[in-house]
């Protein structure tokens, strides 16, 4: 018989993930869409619900003061930002905590780099890009000055990743995000994820803007 690590996993029922066999299944929420489009207050109603509130622009105010209102999470100070972010989502998964990541997630490279926090984890998109751009700026503009995005920075982020040239909104794919609608397997390990939700209800949600200017 081969050794125990050796051995294909056996899944138990839903309190475990395939994959590995010994580990509670957590969830990991990822709402998608423009600043103001509505994660935050989505993510808050997972958070009373149970889940851990983990907020990217909590960490950027933290690490980087200073930040402009346009930064890459992927190089220089940025990825310094990216980085404490992932250690704590990482932090509580590995606790068995569901746990909600609060930022843009229009960029499957930030889909693909929380996945590997937690390849046992069941992945959640919550789809907010329906929500309209001037909704968004709209929300964006009556924050605390200290808090805004600004519709230059918006407007960045939607030509970037929600707009065709001809102004007609871009359809999610399984390659712009790896996990779209009901039951697509995770890459990592066959695990199933979940369905998308509608905007505004607490359920489902989608991927994050790396090198865009404004992004979160």
């Amino acid at each position: 018989m081969p050794p125990a690590e050796a051995r294909p996993p056996q899944p138990r029922g839903d309190r475990y993930a395939v994959g590995s066999p010994a580990r509670a299944v957590v969830t990991l929420h990822l709402p998608r869409g423009l600043p103001g489009s509505g994660k935050s207050t989505l993510a808050r109603g997972l958070a009373a619900a149970g889940a851990v509130h983990v907020e990217l622009d909590a960490h950027r105010r933290r690490v980087w003061p200073q930040c402009p209102s346009s930064w890459d999470p992927y190089t220089g100070p940025g990825l310094a930002v990216q980085i404490e972010f992932e250690a704590e989502v990482a932090e509580h998964l590995a606790a068995g905590r569901d746990v909600v990541a609060d930022r843009t997630n229009l960029d499957g490279r930030g889909v693909a780099r929380l996945r590997q926090l937690a390849p046992w984890a069941r992945l959640v998109l919550h789809d907010l890009t329906p929500v309209p751009l001037g909704v968004c700026v709209r929300r964006d503009a009556v924050r605390p000055v200290g808090e805004r995005v600004g519709e230059a920075g918006i407007r960045a982020l939607w030509e970037r990743w929600l707009a065709r040239p001809s102004g007609e909104p871009v359809r999610t794919t399984l390659k712009q995000a790896p996990v779209v609608s009901l039951d697509v397997p995770s890459p990592a390990n066959g695990t199933r994820g979940a369905a998308r939700s509608r905007p505004g209800a607490p359920e489902p949600a989608q991927p994050e803007p790396s090198g865009t200017r404004g992004v979160r």
